[in-house]
């Protein structure tokens, strides 16, 4: 009969190997964040520099928006812009935890304008909307065209994140074997706090 007898070390790595399900659930979580941290950027820089391919504004929007003397008259959407601080267009996107979710959602406060919430203007943003306008005794429908900023945010961070992907899998790799061969669990922790890496 032939016994078998299992070193310390073996068993040291497979306790680090069983405790490995509750530890990915940390990791995917700050990867998870970081993903919406990255939309976010993508949709505040898109809209401030003009990249995300919105809707060009009509030259007569364009001329009143000069003569307000706001930062950037032809980038659709931006308005006063970073001026306004969180109640701009640009910067509404909230990030949040639910349970173990993270959600990024517009935000509920008023426009700076102070006509309409942030959260309206992004419906009526992104799906496109036909407004009615009273002029003297007339009613005028206003077509306002969609230009979906979260959107075209979100299909650029997908495809930035499948050219990051075979980098990121090299590195979830890594730390994997470091946890489970040396008990170092540093770069598993770095992975779980990747958002502060943006």
């Amino acid at each position: 009969m032939i016994k078998v007898t299992f070193s310390d070390n073996y068993k040291a790595k497979m306790s680090r190997i069983y405790r490995l399900p509750s530890m990915m659930g940390n990791v995917i979580s700050g990867v998870t964040k970081r993903d919406i941290l990255s939309i976010k950027k993508i949709f505040h820089d898109g809209i401030k520099d003009n990249t995300l391919g919105l809707d060009r504004l009509a030259d007569m929007t364009v001329y009143r928006k000069r003569r307000k003397g706001y930062p950037k008259p032809s980038s659709p959407l931006y308005g006063k812009g970073d001026d306004a601080g969180d109640r701009s267009y640009s910067n509404m996107l909230n990030v949040s935890k639910k349970g173990n979710s993270w959600v990024l959602a517009p935000s509920t406060r008023m426009h700076w304008s102070g006509k309409l919430k942030l959260s309206d203007l992004f419906t009526i943003h992104e799906h496109g909307a036909i407004i009615k306008q009273k002029r003297g005794d007339k009613d005028i429908l206003i077509r306002i065209p969609p230009r979906p900023a979260l959107m075209l945010s979100y299909r650029r961070h997908l495809i930035k994140k499948r050219k990051d992907e075979r980098e990121q899998s090299k590195e979830v790799k890594s730390a994997l074997t470091e946890y489970i061969n040396e008990a170092n669990e540093s770069k598993l922790k770095s992975l779980s706090n990747w958002e502060k890496k943006e």
